[in-house]
């Protein structure tokens, strides 16, 4: 009878793991995948200067320069915002707001 019970506890404990498994997969899809492909938000203003450092730093390599301003090809974007923060104009902007900051890690460099 003590097996019987056991391996009872055991599948309730293996069917509520891959419950919760199965639903923060759905979340993770919903809330982070579909956010992440989103490219439309970017914007360049006029103080580009066509440089291309935004294509080198792109690590899902999705920007490619057209008339010397970046082209977002791909709705593949990983939102990392290197392409914001690495420019050296501030040219390229996210969503309304143009006055967010700017940061650069400094043990990186390029």
């Amino acid at each position: 009878m003590d097996i019987a019970r056991a391996s009872i506890k055991r599948f309730r404990v293996v069917l509520f793991i891959y419950l919760l498994t199965f639903i923060f997969m759905r979340m993770r899809q919903k809330f982070f995948v579909s956010s992440m492909r989103k490219v439309k938000g970017f914007t360049v203003n006029d103080n580009c200067i066509g440089c291309g450092l935004c294509v080198k730093v792109c690590l899902m390599n999705i920007i490619t320069l057209k008339d010397s301003r970046p082209v977002w090809t791909e709705d593949k974007c990983a939102c990392c915002l290197a392409c914001l923060h690495r420019c050296p104009k501030q040219a390229i902007n996210r969503g309304k707001s143009a006055k967010n900051g700017r940061y650069i890690n400094p043990n990186v460099t390029m």
